[in-house]
Parts: C-alpha cells; sequence; structure tokens
C-alpha cells in the first residue's frame, strides 16, 4: 500500500503526461480560426498610413501657390475702376486735343477709346465736355482748360490717384462707390486732394483757386498745408508770393458745380462696366 507522499507523487506525473499530450485536431482548428478572424478585424480597424513622398509635397505646395496667385491676379485686373467715358448729358462742339490727336467732341466712341488716365487733354471748343467714371467720379472740363487726366479711382486696393490741370477749370464729383478713395489735382500753385466731395480747381494766371461746393478739400499751398477746405469756401493761392487764403467760395461756381452735380447724378449712379 502507498503511502500520502508517493500517491501524490502519481497524481503530479499524471498531470504532467495530460499536459504534454497533443491537443484534440478539432480543437486546434477552432482556436486557430478564432485567432485568425481576429488579427483580421484589428487589421481592418487600424488605418493605412500611405507616407506621403517628397514629391508630393512639393506638389501640393506648389498648386496651393498657384492658387493663390490667380486669385491675386484675378484681383489685379479687376481693381481698376470703370473706364473714362463722355456722359450723355454732354453738349460740347469742336475738337478735343487728346495727346495733341484732334478728336470732334461729337465722336463718342473715338473720344472713349482716346480717354486713358495720364493723357493730356486741351479744350477749347463750345460748352463743358462731362467725363465719368460711372458709380465712382463725375469729371467736368471747361472751355480754356489743359490738364492730365487721373485715372478713375480703383476699386479695393491702391484707390489714391493722381491728375493735373496747367489752366483752365476741372471740376470733380464723387460717386456712391468713391468712398475710401483719393484724387490729387496738382495746379501750379496749389495741390488739392479729395476723399469724397463735389469741387472746382481753377488754375488762372498766378492764382489758383479751390471751390468746395459739399465735403472738405485738403489743400497745400506749396509746401505750406491750408488745412482742410469745408465746404462754401474756396482756398485761393497766389503765385506771386502772397499769403494764400480762404473765403467764401465765389457765387458763380457754387452755380455751376450745383448745376453739374444735378445733371450728372443719374449717370453716375448707373452701374459702371
Amino acid at each position: 500500500m502507498m503511502d500520502l507522499d508517493e500517491q501524490k507523487g502519481r497524481e503530479a506525473l499524471d498531470l504532467l503526461s495530460l499536459s504534454r499530450e497533443t491537443p484534440d485536431p478539432e480543437f486546434r482548428a477552432r482556436t486557430r480560426a478564432s485567432f485568425l478572424e481576429a488579427a483580421h478585424v484589428q487589421a481592418v480597424k487600424r488605418p493605412v498610413v500611405v507616407p506621403r513622398s517628397p514629391y508630393r509635397r512639393a506638389l501640393y505646395a506648389l498648386a496651393s501657390a498657384a492658387a493663390v496667385l490667380l486669385v491675386i491676379g484675378i484681383a489685379v485686373v479687376l481693381n481698376p475702376g470703370p473706364r473714362w467715358q463722355v456722359a450723355s448729358i454732354q453738349n460740347a462742339t469742336g475738337n478735343i486735343l487728346v495727346d495733341d490727336n484732334p478728336i470732334p467732341a461729337d465722336d463718342v466712341k473715338s473720344l472713349n477709346e482716346a480717354l486713358v488716365p495720364g493723357s493730356t487733354i486741351e479744350w477749347n471748343g463750345n460748352g463743358d465736355i462731362e467725363l465719368v467714371s460711372r458709380r465712382f467720379l463725375a469729371l467736368g472740363i471747361t472751355p480754356g482748360t489743359k490738364m492730365t487726366l487721373p485715372a478713375p479711382p480703383p476699386r479695393w486696393f491702391g484707390r489714391a490717384v493722381r491728375g493735373s490741370i496747367e489752366s483752365g477749370t476741372v471740376r470733380l464729383t464723387s460717386g456712391p462707390r468713391f468712398h475710401g478713395a483719393r484724387v490729387t489735382i496738382v495746379a501750379p500753385q496749389a495741390t488739392a486732394e479729395m476723399t469724397g466731395t463735389t469741387l472746382a480747381v481753377i488754375a488762372e494766371p498766378q492764382v489758383t483757386c479751390v471751390c468746395v461746393l459739399e465735403g472738405a478739400v485738403h489743400v497745400m499751398a506749396g509746401a505750406h498745408d491750408m488745412g482742410m477746405v469745408p465746404a462754401g469756401m474756396r482756398a485761393t493761392v497766389f503765385g506771386n508770393g502772397d499769403a494764400p487764403i480762404q473765403a467764401a467760395m465765389r457765387p458763380t461756381e457754387r452755380v455751376a458745380l450745383s448745376r453739374m452735380k444735378e445733371t450728372i447724378a443719374a449717370e453716375l449712379e448707373r452701374g459702371g462696366d
């Protein structure tokens, strides 16, 4: 009869031999199938990361830069304001000299093509020449005037433009889309900067006068800053060295500016090109 220790030893050997037996084939197949299924599920859930090559990154960067340049290019092309055109209300006869080329005042098509920024205009015919950049600015040129045509105010950026007058009178009135723009008219004795108003710049021998119907205009008399000239006033600058003055605007110019603003208002309000 085996003692207790011997019996426990045999039981341990039996368990060890059982652990070394080959598993049942069906059990092994089921276990293997379960393992493969779990591995497949994990592989499906795990996102596949495809590393970007340097060439692909460069391609994306070039595409983004091209898109930005395209947007900038479109903005630059569309930024200029509507071209200067002869207003339909114009009632003038004679030849206008545009860069020394005579053009009949009633040849609207030829005038519209010739009226480019920076061109020199001389007008000695009958009646006022009325030009308009629709919704932005209207410009009246009286007989006896020689001037350099400013560009129409641009739409969004670079909205400061510049023209000049050598002799005569130019009248300007701003339209509904002028806000934020600046037009500078340089005369022999003074410089006028408008930021949305109705005014006249009159260049006479040895005298420049800036008459303001509404709003306010910044006037420089050479290096002397005359500040803002308010509505109903004029700044007069002399070429003989006399001190510049501010006074009530000329009654005749008040009438002329009021007439221009009233008659060209409807055309100025029309949509531009």
